[in-house]
């Protein structure tokens, strides 16, 4: 039954609220019996779900570039210490495009490394959502209205990225769109955000944004992000993929 179901609505976690296997079974069910592509030339989404779109949307917001070099590149940034965050990249982008991709080094004495796609596919995706310049980290914003969904899944792709979340959650971006659009996002949820902008300009570099919740706020919000970790199918917790810095 998950095989027709999968061939109508493109989703394993559809499949799996109407049939009630978890995501990781069916991704291992079909990818066994082939239902799942596993070509690596990506012409359309492999799992059509709002959740991982917002995800991937908001990863590439906070921490990917693109580029032309003979074939359409796009990047999400990492450090190569991060492995936990590194590997669960790695399962959504295989999940919502059925893309193979590894990481790369990209300094030889630093820990700075990437996760490369060659895809154009994949290099134009976030066009969809996401309205950007040259200057990326300046302008990018959310240009469209989205779903609740997606907002879920874009909200954790830019703490992944750019969001810090011990003790006390706080978000940096030099994009002041997107930080309005950040504290959007938690006040509809019921949050009280607060926003301090570091004033860089005397010093030749771009204004810094600073977005933050109280402590109790925080704790609330770590709750919830690992919520919509686990209705991924995922055994993850935010703690689990964040690296923080002493």
């Amino acid at each position: 039954m998950e095989i027709e179901l999968y061939k109508k609505y493109h989703s394993l976690r559809k499949v799996s609220k109407l049939t009630g296997i978890p995501i990781s079974t069916l991704w291992y069910r079909l990818s066994k019996k082939g239902i799942i592509n596993k070509k690596n030339i990506v012409n359309a989404l492999n799992e059509n779900d709002e959740l991982l779109k917002g995800l991937y949307t908001g990863l590439w917001a906070g921490d990917g570039s693109r580029y032309y070099d003979g074939g359409f590149i796009s990047k999400i940034h990492l450090n190569k210490k991060d492995k936990k965050l590194i590997e669960f990249i790695i399962i959504i982008i295989k999940r919502l495009f059925q893309k193979k991709v590894k990481l790369y080094l990209d300094g030889k004495n630093d820990n700075r490394a990437s996760i490369k796609i060659h895809s154009k596919f994949i290099y134009d995706f976030p066009e969809k959502y996401l309205a950007f310049s040259r200057k990326k980290s300046k302008s990018v914003r959310l240009k469209i209205k989205p779903s609740s969904l997606f907002l879920d899944g874009f909200f954790l792709g830019l703490t992944l990225s750019d969001g810090y979340l011990k003790e006390r959650f706080i978000f940096t971006t030099i994009s002041e769109h997107l930080s309005n659009q950040m504290i959007e996002l938690l006040s509809n949820k019921g949050f009280s955000p607060k926003k301090y902008v570091q004033n860089r300009k005397k010093f030749g570099w771009n204004d810094l944004h600073f977005i933050r919740l109280r402590k109790k706020e925080s704790l609330e919000l770590k709750q919830y992000l690992d919520k919509i970790i686990r209705s991924l199918g995922m055994n993850y917790s935010i703690d689990s993929l964040k690296r923080y810095k002493e």
